[in-house]
């Protein structure tokens, strides 16, 4: 067996174009993310103090992750308490040996601030947006905090702008530029949530290297009865006086994901249903919403007549008790049918939704706010935050392309793994091409850094993998690396994450 290893720095993006194309796979036939692939980690907690000009305490919105180039650190921004719209703070995401897997705020481990609150929009969004706004997104983007805020509730469609842009430095003042026009097929309040990155092998498809979302908000005819996504360039905000947009999900009133009457148990969608954060994990083609839906009779209570039995969120407005944390899975092929003209953009339905127990199973799942790391697949939520303030953490880890039915093969016949998945820093990766390649057969692994470049090259026999090849990335950057597995005209191809 011959290895010649090369080593390379890393880099923020997970999958880029040139592996998948050198591995000779095209986006639309990568993998499909399902529920078994989402799995919890722990939970960390955070002040209850007043910590700058805002607290932890009934907070979690627009949470959002960035690691800190200059020190390596994973850190969160995410908005403050309800009573200070756009007042946002910086913790650093404890150590994975410091995450417990418990729902009792006194047995989490505190993360440490790293910057106190501060109005991130420097007061715009009070004078610039609708009543009662809230921010309900950031992203990270090309060294700029790009912020997204809304009306919590419009009820006469006032809303025109939606994004805005700062610095990384919360003291900063005067950098704040913004808020701006979104020019979309979605409205205003329906490109005002989360964003988040598009994996770079899917850009030239979609047309952008990011989306940006929107929740249902009252009034619901100002917003979207569904989840919403936005193709748009990070870029043009606060380059630009309108940010172009291409709108591939959106659900007006009219054409509501499911048209759910008083009294009626509704799966899809209800009043509800709350969309909290997005996901697009690098190498799937899964476009994941994470939220929050009340899986009981949808009725309406209007003070002083109470008709709703909801002991987690009484009063005048929409109930749907027991609730439950919920993920919407789409796959992007269907978006970009939207994309090309040949479908509507409310035509589109999930692939598979899934609940996600571990935070709370008693009915009391509202959730907050949701970010996405997409160079390490985690996934932060705030849930019912009230005076314990605390996130959750999971890991979305993208399955074997030999999964999926698109590559033709099947688990018995055809397969690689590496054990274990994710590693740190050593794994062992077994592989099989199936009983009409014989054992003598000459074999070549290569694994590919982010960036497209070979790290690893391995020439073997296929009976080698029979008993598993060692690999050793003590001196790599973590993140997901692609095993390509090629005897002749066969190839089979696996990922590995690397965690530090």
């Amino acid at each position: 067996m011959k290895i010649v290893a090369s080593l390379v720095s890393g880099t923020s993006l997970l999958i880029s174009m040139m592996p998948m194309l050198a591995m000779g796979i095209s986006p639309q036939e990568e993998p499909l993310i399902q529920k078994s692939d989402v799995t919890y980690i722990g939970a960390f907690s955070m002040s209850t103090a007043t910590i700058g000009t805002s607290r932890f305490g009934y907070s979690g919105a627009a949470v959002t992750h960035y690691k800190d180039p200059s020190t390596g650190k994973h850190t969160l921004f995410m908005e403050g308490h309800n009573w200070n719209p756009g007042h946002v703070a910086q913790i650093e995401v404890p150590a994975d040996s410091l995450l417990v897997q418990s729902n009792v705020y006194s047995s989490m481990n505190r993360a440490t601030v790293l910057q106190p609150f501060a109005d991130v929009t420097e007061g715009h969004i009070q004078t610039d947006l609708a009543y009662m706004p809230r921010l309900y997104g950031m992203l990270p983007y090309n060294g700029r905090l790009i912020v997204t805020g809304a009306s919590f509730y419009d009820g006469a469609c006032a809303q025109v702008n939606s994004h805005g842009v700062s610095g990384f430095n919360l003291s900063d003042s005067n950098d704040f530029q913004g808020f701006f026009a979104m020019d979309a097929v979605a409205n205003p309040r329906s490109v005002a949530g989360f964003m988040t990155t598009i994996p770079p092998e899917w850009r030239p498809l979609m047309g952008g290297p990011a989306l940006s979302g929107g929740k249902a908000l009252s009034i619901l005819s100002c917003s979207s009865a569904g989840p919403a996504a936005t193709v748009f360039d990070p870029d043009d905000v606060g380059a630009k006086d309108t940010i172009p947009g291409t709108t591939l999900l959106f659900y007006p009133n009219e054409h509501k994901l499911e048209d759910c009457q008083l009294g009626d148990t509704c799966e899809l969608f209800n009043w509800m249903s709350n969309f909290c954060g997005i996901a697009f994990p690098p190498g799937s083609r899964s476009v994941l919403f994470i939220g929050s839906h009340g899986i009981g009779e949808f009725c309406y209570d209007h003070p002083p007549d109470i008709v709703c039995y909801d002991p987690v969120s009484g009063g005048k407005g929409s109930h749907a008790y027991p609730y439950v944390h919920r993920v919407w899975a789409y796959d992007a092929n269907d978006l970009l049918q939207v994309k090309s003209g040949a479908k509507q953009c409310w035509e589109m339905h999930p692939y598979a939704m899934w609940t996600m127990d571990e935070m709370c199973s008693d009915g009391s799942a509202l959730m907050a706010g949701a970010g996405y790391d997409p160079e390490t697949g985690r996934l932060y939520i705030a849930d019912q935050q009230k005076e314990e303030p605390h996130i959750h953490v999971y890991q979305i880890t993208v399955p074997d392309i030999n999964r999926t039915e698109t590559t033709g093969m099947h688990a018995n016949a055809a397969f690689i793994h590496a054990y274990p998945n994710p590693f740190n820093p050593i794994t062992k990766i077994f592989g099989s091409f199936g009983p009409d390649v014989p054992g003598s057969e000459k074999a070549e692994m290569v694994i590919y850094s982010t960036n497209g470049q070979r790290v690893c090259e391995i020439s073997l026999r296929n009976s080698e993998l029979a008993t598993g090849v060692l690999w050793n990335a003590k001196d790599l950057p973590g993140g997901i690396y692609c095993i390509r597995l090629k005897a002749g005209s066969k190839k089979i191809v696996s990922k590995a994450i690397l965690m530090r």
